[in-house]
């Protein structure tokens, strides 16, 4: 289970990334964050997870959406089809 907490951060970083995007305009932003973890977009959307990593991804998506952005994660199956 030592997989779990690194996905999370890395989930976490994503949104740290977003947030440095400087755009002028206030006009509405998107981004798909694609993790193959179904584990931790499943915890993310339990409100009853806790864990300081969810907390925060959570507060960082408010933040996020409270200036316009719209963050949505989807799963993808372990590495298929997608090249570094």
């Amino acid at each position: 289970m030592l997989e779990q907490p690194r996905r999370i951060l890395t989930i976490a970083m994503a949104l740290e990334v977003i947030e440095l995007k400087v755009i002028s305009e206030n006009i509405p932003r998107a981004v798909t964050i694609f993790t193959d973890s179904s584990n931790a977009i499943n915890s993310l959307k339990n409100i009853n997870k806790h864990g300081y990593l969810m907390e925060e991804i959570r507060k960082r998506v408010s933040i996020l959406e409270r200036v316009n952005w719209t963050i949505e994660f989807s799963w993808v199956k372990a590495h298929i089809g997608i090249n570094s």
